[in-house]
């Protein structure tokens, strides 16, 4: 059943796996697990969990992606965002674009993370965007995104992350909301992590996650994933090569159907 484009917008908004229109979906490396946001370790942390960044072990790490819904050639979801380490600590700078013509936000985001303890990282992101709608205008959205992680023992670890909506000229209605999630990430052997992960986003019902990343052997990721409220599911598979790594990936949603991703990754 094909959907109208006004269908699949709303469903768009409140269902992909990024959790909210202001929040970037992402390419192959954030869809295949559904969204999952807050302990992730590689170059697609510039987009979410600010103090996830300060987990990549290069010097620099480079994010490009994006996502399309099949027959709807006109939602297209880019984003690149660039990770670098400098004295103990890192910046990050993300920019990425969700939605369709008639329904656009473009939004540029600076990162800051290093060390807080031993065990424990700390992250600020600065967030500002441009949010346009046909017939209606444009908008400012203005946000801060906060985060930690933490490793409790060699298996085990945890991490926290909000977005605070700092600022807007949009309506209520149309304002970035506030959302909090939380994870938990075991590795139950060298090759093989699962996260859980719950979130909440202002009004909605808490959602939570589950996600498994699975390394056979160096050169080759694979990613399975589900969220149980919005009755999604995700998988995706990834191939090193020295420096770079490419990763696909395809989520399913009861409503809308398949989504596509593709995540290109250098690291050095």
């Amino acid at each position: 059943m094909k959907l109208t484009l006004t269908a699949v917008l709303c469903l768009l908004f409140y269902y992909l796996p990024c959790q909210s229109t202001y929040h970037f979906p992402g390419g192959a490396s954030i869809q295949s697990l559904c969204g999952i946001s807050v302990l992730l370790e590689g170059p697609e942390t510039s987009y979410l969990n600010p103090a996830s960044t300060a987990a990549i072990k290069a010097n620099t790490a480079i994010d490009a992606s994006g996502g399309q819904l099949p027959g709807l050639s006109n939602l297209l979801q880019p984003g690149i965002g660039i990770i670098h380490k400098i004295k103990g600590s890192v910046l990050g700078l993300s920019i990425s674009r969700n939605g369709v013509s008639e329904f656009r936000y473009t939004q540029l985001g600076l990162s800051y993370a290093r060390p807080l303890l031993k065990n424990m990282d700390i992250g600020v992101r600065l967030n500002a965007g441009s949010l346009r709608i046909k017939d209606y205008g444009s908008a400012l959205q203005f946000s801060i995104d906060l985060g930690f992680t933490g490793s409790i023992n060699k298996i085990s670890s945890l991490g926290f992350y909000v977005t605070y909506p700092a600022y807007t000229t949009a309506s209520k209605s149309l304002a970035i909301p506030l959302r909090l999630a939380a994870a938990y990430g075991y590795k139950a052997n060298t090759k093989t992590k699962m996260i859980l992960e719950i979130e909440k986003i202002e009004d909605r019902t808490i959602s939570p996650k589950i996600g498994f990343v699975y390394q056979p052997i160096t050169a080759l990721e694979i990613r399975l994933s589900t969220d149980f409220m919005r009755t999604m599911a995700g998988w995706g598979m990834g191939y090193g090569l020295k420096h770079n790594t490419l990763m696909t990936s395809y989520t399913y949603h009861r409503d809308l159907g398949g989504l596509l991703g593709i995540s290109l990754q250098w690291m050095k």
